[in-house]
This record gives C-alpha cells, sequence and structure tokens, in this order.
C-alpha cells in the first residue's frame, strides 16, 4: 500500500512538472504586446496604438481619441460657426467709407452750391458757395427818369455737422456753420452820379437737420437753425454796424458720388 501511494505521489509530480514546462514555453506568445497599451496581441483588436493613448479592455483608443485629426486647412480658408436651429445666418455688414459729392440748397433768400463730405464715421464737412445778382429800376416821376441799382452778394461758407442717428434711411445731424458775406450795391441815378458801397459780415448759425436717402447716392432733406450775423458798412464818413439774430432753414439735394458702404462680400 505504501508503494502503491508513492507511485500516485510521482505520477501527479510528474505530470505537474510536464504541464509547467508547457505553461512557460506558451506564456511568452499569450502575454507578448507588440504595441505596449497593455493589452496582449492575441485580444487586442486595434493594433499599432500609438504611445501614450488610452484604451479600453480590446486594445483600442477611447474618448476624443478615438476621432480621426480634422485635416489642416489652407490658410485662405475662413471658418464659419455653426447656426443654432431656427436662427437665420446673418453675413458680415459690409464697411462704410467716406464719400464726397455735389448738391444745391434753397433757402428763402438765396440758393447755394453745396460740396458735402461725409466721413465713414459719420462726420460731415459741407462748404458752400452762393452768388446772387439782381438789379432794379426806379422810375423817378418828378424828374422823368428812371433810376437804376444793382445789388450783388457773394456768400461762402462750411458746415460741420455730427451725426446723431440712423432712423431707417434717415440721417439726422447737427452742427455749426460759419461763413462770410460780402454785397456790393450800385446806385446809377438818371440825373447825377453813379455811386457804390460796400459792406461785409459774418455769420454764424446752430443748425439741426436730417437727409433721407432716396437712393444709395442720392438725399433730399432739410434743416432748421438759429443763425447771428453782423455787418459792417460804409456810408458817407462813418460806419454803420448792424446785428441781426433769426431763424433760419433750408431745403436741400444732395448727390455723391459714390454708395455709403463697400460691396458686400459673396
Amino acid at each position: 500500500m505504501k508503494r502503491w501511494n508513492t507511485g500516485l505521489f510521482l505520477l501527479g509530480l510528474t505530470i505537474f512538472a510536464t504541464g509547467a514546462a508547457r505553461a512557460q514555453k506558451s506564456s511568452p506568445a499569450v502575454t507578448r504586446d507588440a504595441d505596449h497599451d497593455g493589452v496582449p496581441d492575441m485580444r487586442d483588436r486595434c493594433p499599432g496604438t500609438r504611445a501614450g493613448l488610452a484604451v479600453d479592455a480590446s486594445g483600442c483608443p477611447t474618448g476624443a481619441a478615438a476621432a480621426p485629426a480634422a485635416p489642416a486647412l489652407p490658410a485662405a480658408t475662413v471658418m464659419v460657426s455653426a447656426t443654432p436651429v431656427g436662427q437665420a445666418a446673418v453675413s458680415p455688414a459690409p464697411a462704410a467709407r467716406t464719400r464726397s459729392g455735389i448738391g444745391a440748397a434753397v433757402t428763402s433768400s438765396y440758393g447755394a452750391l453745396l460740396l458735402p463730405i461725409l466721413t465713414r464715421r459719420g462726420l460731415s464737412v459741407e462748404p458752400e458757395l452762393s452768388w446772387v445778382h439782381s438789379s432794379a429800376d426806379f422810375v423817378d416821376n418828378q424828374g422823368g427818369g428812371t433810376d437804376k441799382q444793382a445789388v450783388t452778394v457773394l456768400r461762402v461758407g462750411v458746415g460741420v455737422m455730427g451725426q446723431l442717428a440712423w432712423v431707417g434711411p434717415v440721417r439726422l445731424y447737427a452742427g455749426p456753420r460759419v461763413g462770410l458775406v460780402h454785397t456790393r450795391v450800385r446806385d446809377d441815378p438818371a440825373a447825377g452820379t453813379a455811386t457804390s458801397t460796400a459792406s461785409t459780415s459774418w455769420y454764424g448759425a446752430l443748425a439741426l437737420g436730417g437727409e433721407c436717402f432716396v437712393m444709395p447716392r442720392a438725399s433730399i432733406g432739410g434743416e432748421v437753425g438759429v443763425q447771428y450775423e453782423r455787418s459792417s458798412q460804409e456810408v458817407a464818413f462813418f460806419t454803420v454796424k448792424t446785428t441781426d439774430i433769426a431763424l433760419s432753414g433750408r431745403l436741400a439735394a444732395r448727390w455723391y458720388f459714390r454708395s455709403g458702404h463697400d460691396e458686400a462680400p459673396r
């Protein structure tokens, strides 16, 4: 009986040693990990994973690492942000630009040529020029002759207007206007010697107005203001100085040589 137990012990020891040797020979194949991701090659479904990436139990990258990298865009490519559902995409507004033009203004006493310059920031500088010549005949009932009188008025000024707001197509503005007025009067009586007198005055006004752009390059509008004018006139051997403060108003039409915005990008 003792020999039988000894034989069984030796047989079991032999089988155990043989299995251990076989397991030792096969272990390198079982634990081999070529891409060093911690998953043996025999269970790795994504061989060749880059070093440092997090992988799952199958050896495949997980999370953001699983998404393919976006291709690099050329330098000239413009990225457009996504627009939420139900919200229309808004194109960038075209850039405003400085423009100049020509126009005309009419007041209760004279007309003027305008040369408007409208900057991209809304500030406008508007030189104006006016020349008015009038003549009249007066019949002398006592002497039987006709007296003649001619009046010439030259007006040069400039307005500097700051933009207040845009209301639809209407641009509202306010600012000062200043200028000089030169007046010459020539009297030619039927009997006697012709005489000529001259006077010079300067004026300043605070104006409030607006212009409505009926077309991209054309506008019509008007303004009101308070005007201060001081004049001096030489009469015989003395000088007469007068001061006048009055309400002023004008209607104006302007044509700009180009529209107020660059073309929108296509």
